[in-house]
């Protein structure tokens, strides 16, 4: 757990942070959202001891950050950012195995980590041998999460680690990293200024605007107790992106179980993976108020309504 409390941050006479507030919970998912000079990247790098705050406290685990020494805290906090920042005359194995070199792992523990680890941000073994500009961005930014899951940190700190890229690039990683986090269950601390993104992998969605929290929960229960002003922030965009969340679990309770041979002609097929924003965007595109589609070997009747409604019971 990362417990925020009271911090005051500011450069010479501008403030950043004013009196911030926030308690992540173990195993959580948070992205931190608003726009530039909110005070996003300076909490990252407050909570990793790279900067002080003027005045509060920062614990983990119960525990001062102050009274960490620098080293072991960040050890056990890995760090990506915006483009990667590989070092570029090291290879992808040398990049990955930084931390564990400084921790004194022996080489066959480090060479089983970094195998361990392509595998796991989807890249084949033959990276390892590759250099930073052999790479394509999307390449580069799997090896920077790579090298900071390095030493199995328990805390994960991420200032737009996909930021810099193409938007196919972007949503591919973002789906690569939440199986990741799936699996691996970390604690993460996400920076996003891009709606999208904040909405499609949160678990955990904190507003941030001048320096201060102004909205923080789960992504549905944000828009729902929203005052104007935060929906006004958010931007219609917000709501439609939450459609991603409402998976076919969610939609299937109501829809209209038909008696129809599943390999009748004109069913759409979908699979679990398949989103409520998926669903009305075929019939949008179609002309259609309803559709007939294929799940799970049976059939079932979806009404443009009947989607809406199940925007009150998004996926948690």
């Amino acid at each position: 757990m990362i417990d925020i409390k009271s911090v005051y941050k500011s450069y010479g006479e501008q403030p950043v942070l004013t009196g911030f507030d926030l308690s992540i919970e173990e195993g959580q998912l948070c992205m931190l959202l608003g726009p530039s000079g909110c005070g996003k990247s300076t909490l990252l790098k407050l909570i990793n001891r790279l900067i002080l705050p003027d005045s509060g406290s920062i614990l983990v685990d119960g525990i001062p950050i102050e009274n960490v020494a620098p080293e072991i805290l960040r050890r056990n906090m890995g760090y990506a950012i915006q483009g990667a920042a590989l070092f570029p005359h090291m290879r992808v194995a040398e990049n990955i195995a930084v931390v564990p070199q400084l921790m004194n792992w022996s080489k066959e523990k480090t060479a089983s980590r970094i195998q361990e680890l392509l595998d796991l941000v989807g890249l084949p073994s033959s990276f390892a041998k590759k250099y930073p500009y052999q790479l394509s961005g999307g390449e580069a930014q799997r090896v920077g999460v790579a090298r900071a899951l390095a030493a199995d940190p328990a805390i994960l700190l991420l200032d737009e680690p996909f930021g810099a890229l193409d938007p196919v690039s972007r949503l591919q990683l973002q789906k690569s990293f939440l199986e990741i986090q799936q699996k691996l269950k970390k604690t993460v601390v996400f920076v996003t200024h891009d709606v999208g993104e904040a909405v499609r992998m949160a678990d955990f969605l904190v507003l941030l605007k001048d320096g201060k929290v102004v909205a923080k929960g789960h992504p549905f229960d944000i828009i729902r107790e929203a005052e104007n002003t935060i929906r006004d922030f958010l931007g219609n965009s917000y709501t439609l992106e939450l459609l991603e969340r409402i998976t076919m679990e969610d939609l299937v309770r109501h829809a209209t179980p038909m008696e129809l041979d599943v390999h009748s002609s004109g069913l759409m097929t979908l699979s679990s993976e398949s989103t409520c924003k998926e669903l009305l965007s075929f019939m949008l595109m179609n002309g259609k108020n309803e559709l007939l589609v294929k799940w799970n070997d049976q059939v079932l009747r979806f009404r443009f309504e009947d989607i809406l409604a199940s925007f009150g019971g998004g996926n948690r």
